[in-house]
């Protein structure tokens, strides 16, 4: 499974005229983040790796989108297993 996010630049001169169409392609890749979860724990493997750790970040995010994470119970499950990984550090204000 392969995610792609885009840096903010480069979304900034797509914001201002597609929102609603962005909005849509974010959620749509929770749903697809979320149905990839369904049968395992973590996103590559059987255990957290750098891909889990590279995708964090943004999907913990989500809110800033406008994008509700409990409408995604598998990535739920999943930042919360994020958060309990030994050495977790929280992001600011999470």
């Amino acid at each position: 499974m392969y995610v792609v996010f885009l840096p903010l630049p480069t979304l900034l001169p797509l914001l201002k005229n597609s929102l609603p169409k962005l909005i849509f392609l974010n959620a749509t890749r929770y749903e697809v983040i979320d149905k990839h979860l369904l049968n395992q724990d973590w996103l590559e493997t059987n255990h957290p790796t750098i891909a889990d750790v590279a995708c964090y970040p943004y999907i913990q995010l989500a809110s800033d989108a406008k994008i509700a994470l409990e409408a995604y119970p598998q990535v739920s499950a999943w930042v919360t297993r994020i958060k309990q990984l030994p050495l977790y550090v929280a992001m600011p204000g999470f």
